[in-house]
């Protein structure tokens, strides 16, 4: 079987931030606690000159040479905030990095995991062969609107990631047989136009611990039995913020074995936190939060060995 993974990868976490201690005082809360609840010190602002284009381009630009650009054979962008119903959001992408017109580029749209269903698309490609050589660019870019005085005002945030995916995999290499997926039909979140967001925030935790739970199981379906602890060296939770990753990891932990919170805690601490450096600094990236995950994993790490296996 052909090697496949990411070659590059690079995110753009918008031109603006606010300081979550600035914001609680701002608000009539405690800093500390804000701080502590949500695992976060700051949060990307998108100003209105930038959107899920601009975000994107940022992203791929500094990473891509010009021999990247010529080899690139397929684009795939995921997003839920597209600036057109009819119109992907690939096409402004495709004209403002300079890719070829022959490149076959899409729009994908699936909530929080559209990032990772575009990377998906792209891994299977190069992997079947199709591509003739060609490599794949991965763009996923979100971000929120600002829910002025709301609680989620402290976690939501955006950024643009960009991945070039092909057969020469110098960041991470997918073991293509190993996933597990779940899904469900529920109305947890509304996204009706890039300028709109409501939802049921309990609803959507409960769904998404509801998502981790099912996907890892069909996991284990598919490759029998591990040992939790040893198996993954480090694991990458979608985070639609940084203390939603204790939560997920707790988890995962106690299907392995029921165990005490501080084994969970220094469990979490060595596997989990060193991915959370940016979604700590930019809240949360919907579904580019993975992608941000793997570049805190390796800025985090200076000791990262070749080999390590990552849950993602």
């Amino acid at each position: 079987m052909n090697k496949v993974g990411i070659e590059k990868i690079n995110i753009y976490g918008s031109s603006l931030y606010l300081d979550q201690r600035e914001l609680a005082v701002a608000r009539g809360l405690e800093p500390d606690k804000v701080v502590s609840d949500f695992l976060i010190n700051s949060r990307s602002l998108n100003p209105p000159y930038e959107d899920a284009v601009t975000m994107g381009a940022n992203a791929a630009m500094p990473m891509l040479s010009e021999e990247d650009r010529k080899n690139i054979g397929m684009l795939i962008v995921g997003t839920e905030g597209s600036v057109d119903f009819g119109k992907p959001i690939s096409t402004n992408l495709i004209s403002a990095l300079g890719l070829n017109p022959n490149v076959r580029n899409y729009e994908v749209k699936h909530a929080c995991y559209s990032g990772v269903a575009a990377l998906d698309t792209a891994v299977n490609w190069v992997a079947s062969g199709l591509n003739k050589g060609k490599k794949a660019l991965v763009i996923a870019s979100d971000f929120s609107r600002m829910h002025l005085g709301l609680k989620e005002e402290f976690v939501l945030g955006g950024i643009g990631a960009a991945l070039l995916v092909g057969g020469n995999p110098k960041v991470i290499e997918f073991e293509l047989e190993k996933k597990g997926t779940w899904s469900t039909d529920i109305y947890d979140t509304f996204r009706p136009s890039a300028k709109a967001e409501v939802g049921n925030n309990e609803v959507s935790l409960f769904t998404y611990m509801d998502a981790l739970e099912g996907s890892y199981r069909d996991y284990l379906e598919k490759t029998g039995p591990i040992d939790f602890d040893t198996y993954f060296d480090y694991n990458i939770y979608h985070t639609p913020f940084a203390g939603m990753a204790f939560q997920a990891h707790r988890t995962l932990c106690n299907i392995a074995r029921p165990r005490k919170k501080a084994e969970i805690q220094a469990s979490f601490e060595e596997k989990v936190f060193p991915s959370l450096t940016y979604a700590r600094k930019v809240g949360s990236t919907y579904g580019a939060s993975n992608f941000a995950g793997i570049c805190s994993l390796v800025a985090t790490v200076p000791d990262l060995r070749a080999g390590a296996r990552v849950g993602f």
